[in-house]
């Protein structure tokens, strides 16, 4: 097997998530190095390949010391995956309140310290790979998800203006607008309605997913920036 990430330095938000360590499982056998972004106060482990680093991500500091660890652990970073997990509680506009602010702080800005924090990071590397992982909603409307939409809406645009001012740089920005997938939140729902809104007429597999944030973090997709690519089994399109 190739490996397509060998010697590259991924780091990873959320890295004891579901999706965090599905993510962190298949680019260590792709041959990446790993920094784990996990929370405050966390006993934090360390590999000769892979480390976890004590951050809150809405703060800019912590950024700073997380890719400062990093770096003088493994020299460079050159992938960045913003995997943050996505609220479910479900609300109108009318019932938001603090809500939609929170959101907005938690995601957005957490993605936009993100950036700005490991973009000098990825120019010392000489260029790198940010993949910014989203749900559905940042490029279609829902009735029961205003908060959500708004924010990932807002990253999915922050990602393609990050992409078109940092090219010069060999940086590139994208996008995964993900649906609905069989992960650990989901283990005790009922997803007869949400499979019946599929046109494929079922969840999404980790695998499914997975795979395409490694195509946009390698060198395979070293041609592709500033736009988004949905994992959603046609559910945008019904």
């Amino acid at each position: 097997m190739r490996k397509k990430l060998e010697e590259k330095v991924v780091f990873i938000t959320h890295g004891s998530s579901f999706w965090g360590k599905a993510l962190s499982d298949l680019f260590q056998e792709h041959g990446a190095k790993l920094v784990l972004g996990v929370p405050s106060g966390t006993k934090c482990a360390q590999t000769d390949n892979r480390i976890e680093v004590p951050i809150q991500y809405t703060e800019e500091n912590s950024w700073d010391n997380a890719l400062k660890t990093a770096s003088n652990k493994f020299g460079q970073i050159d992938v960045l995956i913003n995997n943050f997990n996505h609220p479910t509680a479900k609300q109108t506009l009318n019932s938001l309140d603090t809500t939609f602010y929170s959101t907005v702080h938690n995601y957005l800005n957490s993605v936009f310290l993100g950036a700005k924090s490991t973009i000098p990071h990825l120019k010392a590397a000489g260029g790198g790979s940010i993949v910014n992982l989203v749900s559905m909603y940042a490029n279609i409307g829902s009735p029961a998800s205003s908060a959500l939409a708004s924010s990932d809406g807002g990253i999915r645009t922050l990602s393609k203006s990050i992409a078109v001012q940092y090219a010069k740089y060999n940086i590139r920005s994208n996008c995964i607008l993900m649906g609905l997938f069989a992960t650990d939140r989901l283990q005790n729902t009922d997803t007869t309605v949400s499979t019946s809104q599929i046109p494929m007429a079922r969840l999404g597999n980790a695998e499914e997913l997975i795979h395409v944030v490694l195509y946009l973090s390698s060198k395979d997709s070293w041609y592709i920036t500033g736009t988004e690519i949905i994992v959603d089994g046609g559910f945008s399109n019904a």
